[in-house]
């Protein structure tokens, strides 16, 4: 089988729509298959996918692509878990966002604290 080469935004894309539509058996798959044998970043993608929801005030997919990635994990900067705390707090959702603080924290992320109105 011939190999077609992708980048990390074609990959990012295609992770996009999987969380969207829910699709977190194919999700993995992918995540398994293709991540292991590009050169391409793992957290270039991650921070693409994550991102693109944050930067559409997405709570919904941007906690869903969270946790199929904490799955693996897989998570994004520090910075980018920030942005998913404000928005949560920015949503009146302070359950949630202190769930993705206590998650990120045991998957290592250095540098978050929680908001202050938590």
């Amino acid at each position: 089988p011939s190999f077609i080469p992708v980048n990390s935004k074609t990959i990012a894309i295609i992770l996009q729509g999987l969380i969207i539509e829910y699709k977190q058996d194919l999700f993995d798959r992918i995540i398994i298959s293709i991540l292991k044998f590009t050169n391409e970043s793992r957290k270039t993608i991650i921070n693409i996918v994550m991102q693109f929801f944050i930067n559409k005030s997405d709570l919904e997919n941007a906690t869903k692509a969270f946790l199929f990635f904490k799955k693996h994990n897989l998570i994004a900067d520090s910075k980018l878990i920030l942005s998913l705390l404000f928005l949560c707090t920015n949503m009146a959702d302070n359950q949630r966002a202190i769930q993705i603080y206590y998650a990120a924290t045991r998957l290592g992320v250095k540098n978050i604290v929680l908001p202050n109105n938590l």
